[in-house]
């Protein structure tokens, strides 16, 4: 079975967007949810708020697990989200990355992230794993030696909340 990217035509980019993140594949959390990182125990959006936000109301909003609160967020902050697979052929929803990656046919998102790196080649552009960033050189995107790894922000991820933060903060500031 073919398996697609949900969010294929939730890409917002222009010239003043700053960062490009890009995960593996949404979880079925995410699907469920209908935006990235939609995963409550998922602490990619604390962690954006606890880096990005000046006043304690915009972080408070996160919260509320919004996703127009969060495509507004990334708006104002200059933050492009995609992910790396687009589709593959599988037997099941498979978000893990060491799941993903064994996956038959995996298509990647050429199209859509030379569109983002079109709009705006200046992106710094981080992977939230190493398998993202290790893909992403591999299938030669533009820029590919640019990509920065960022702590997965997973719950699978056992590296404590402060110590994410802190690599995340030093790594996009």
């Amino acid at each position: 079975m073919v398996f697609k990217h949900p969010f294929e035509k939730e890409i917002y980019v222009d010239c003043e967007s700053k960062f490009l993140i890009l995960g593996s594949f949404p979880s079925c959390d995410s699907k469920e949810f209908g935006y990235f990182y939609g995963n409550k125990n998922n602490v990619f959006w604390k962690i954006l708020g606890d880096i990005f936000c000046k006043n304690k109301e915009e972080k408070e909003s996160l919260k509320q697990r919004d996703k127009n609160i969060y495509k507004e967020f990334c708006k104002r902050h200059g933050i492009v989200l995609y992910d790396i697979v687009q589709s593959y052929d599988g037997e099941e929803w498979c978000s893990n990355d060491d799941c993903l990656f064994r996956q038959e046919n995996i298509i990647y998102s050429h199209k859509q992230i030379e569109y983002i790196l079109t709009i705006n080649p200046n992106l710094k552009i981080f992977g939230t794993s190493k398998k993202v960033v290790a893909e992403y050189k591999k299938q030669k995107f533009k820029n590919y030696d640019n990509i920065i790894y960022l702590t997965s922000p997973s719950p699978r991820n056992t590296i404590k909340y402060d110590e994410k933060l802190k690599q995340w903060r030093e790594k996009i500031k």
